[in-house]
């Protein structure tokens, strides 16, 4: 079979488990014999100016870039120009071209961030082709991704003009990319060498880059930061024009049970949807030690990976270790935060002698970085998708304290992989550590028990592979 992807960006330019999914994907379909290419939307580079097609290969695997994408989609600020997310024309005719240069049999889109939603329908209308799209975030119906308001709230009021404006409020302020790219084309060119003008260059790039100091295909439009405030009946348009999309799609894939029932809150009763558990290749790798054993005079290691942001619960996880620490326990436990903070919380870290910070890391370094840890913490406030890192704390026969939110509730479950924050409240995070500090013998139990089901929670990528393939064929059976 011949498919062309659709997705945003590309390891390691962008991170993060969903981008590494999805590189996953396509290579154990190119494994398994299948055609594979993926279109995105990728590198923007300040001092080019006009959009360009890049191609490229990684293995037998075809890499169609978007360089300079017309859409400035910045990832968690949201978006300043929405109405070029429904519908812009470089990329439209771009994505002909692809098509009609891979000829594929079927398209299976990943994401549409960077690119317009009319994807959809040139897929569907003018090439008749049979369409997936795996909904691994809500960017379809969220222009800041996460579908969570400015209140921390879950936004899924059907009138969202407004809301999206103040999400986006900062998005023309903001380059991503810009950063992204100039990172990546520094570490290729030897690390960090050039670190003498390294910040010189990163103010020169968030100055030029600016997405309303750039032209955009509507040569006439007035400038974003004049008429930014009244962009909510565009806002609401990309929504409501998103949500008819989706329903042109064959197959609508949701990663978790959760995410299928917010969805249907927008698509109602369609018979499109299959609910498959995402994977990723380096769980393999995943060990569960075989002398991992909490003693008694020993501080007990609590553990959570890029918990970065506020919409990740890196501020309730702040105040329940205070709570703990203010209640006595501070000697009873350590508690190891590892990944890059966003500058947003890097002031509000409390320093204390039991807090560990350790930088980011690569996947190839996770088992051993999870050796003596005992148990892991996935505290997100929003509706995670999935939440990938909660299957590598089980993948190593660590116990997980989950958040009832998205997919976490998946996989934690109470007395065998672990135990749920049903509020997502620092208070009942604090309450749940504690009741394991102070009965030790629960991290043992729950380990033992998580090991021997290992497999019911850690899917293979070939699996996986089947699960998808299986799908397709059920699409062309039809």
């Amino acid at each position: 079979m011949k498919v062309l992807h659709v997705g945003y960006g590309f390891l390691p330019w962008s991170s993060g488990g969903l981008s590494r999914y999805v590189e996953d994907l396509l290579q154990i379909q190119a494994q398994n014999g299948y055609e594979v290419a993926y279109f995105f939307s990728g590198r923007h580079y300040p001092w080019r100016k006009k959009t360009r097609l890049y191609r490229w290969k990684r293995g037998s695997i075809h890499f169609y870039e978007i360089q300079n994408s017309p859409i400035a989609h910045q990832i968690d600020h949201g978006v300043a120009e929405p109405k070029y997310e429904i519908q812009e024309p470089i990329s439209e005719d771009l994505f002909r071209h692809v098509i009609a240069e891979v000829k594929p049999d079927l398209v299976h889109i990943q994401s549409l961030i960077g690119l317009p939603s009319s994807l959809i329908s040139i897929t569907k209308a003018e090439f008749r082709l049979p369409l997936v799209m795996t909904l691994l975030d809500y960017s379809m119906v969220c222009p800041a991704v996460k579908l969570f308001d400015v209140q921390g709230r879950l936004c899924v009021a059907a009138e969202v003009g407004k809301n999206c404006v103040a999400c986006c409020q900062n998005a023309a302020k903001i380059h991503n990319r810009g950063y992204q790219t100039l990172i990546y084309e520094l570490r290729s060119l030897g690390g960090y060498a050039f670190l003498s003008f390294y910040k010189t260059v990163l103010s020169w790039v968030k100055q030029k880059s600016s997405p309303s100091q750039k032209k955009t295909p509507d040569a006439a439009a007035p400038e974003i930061s004049s008429r930014f405030c009244d962009l909510s009946v565009d806002f609401q348009n990309r929504r409501d024009m998103n949500v008819q999309r989706l329903k042109e799609a064959d197959r609508l894939i949701a990663v978790s049970r959760r995410e299928e029932e917010i969805f249907r809150r927008y698509l109602g009763a369609i018979d499109t949807f299959r609910m498959i558990h995402i994977t990723v290749s380096h769980l393999a790798n995943l060990k569960p030690h075989p002398h991992a054993k909490v003693s008694a005079g020993d501080p007990v290691k609590f553990v959570a990976l890029n918990c970065s942001t506020y919409a990740k619960g890196a501020m309730i996880l702040f105040e329940a270790i205070q709570i703990l620490n203010n209640s006595g326990f501070a000697s009873k436990f350590e508690f190891y935060l590892i990944g890059d903070p966003a500058l947003s919380i890097l002031h509000a870290r409390p320093a204390s002698p039991n807090i560990v910070y350790q930088r980011a890391y690569e996947p190839h370094q996770l088992n051993q970085i999870l050796n003596h840890m005992d148990v892991g913490v996935v505290p997100s406030l929003w509706e995670e998708g999935y939440g990938l890192v909660g299957i590598e704390f089980l993948a190593k026969g660590i116990p997980v304290i989950g958040n009832a939110r998205g997919g976490i509730p998946d996989y934690v479950f109470e007395g065998v992989t672990g135990w749920l924050n049903q509020s997502a409240t620092a208070e009942e995070l604090a309450r749940i550590m504690q009741s394991i500090l102070e009965d030790r013998t629960k991290i043992e139990i729950l380990r033992n028990k998580i090991i021997s089901r290992r497999s019911e929670w850690v899917k293979p990528m070939q699996v996986h592979f089947q699960e998808i393939d299986a799908l397709y064929r059920e699409i062309y059976a039809e």
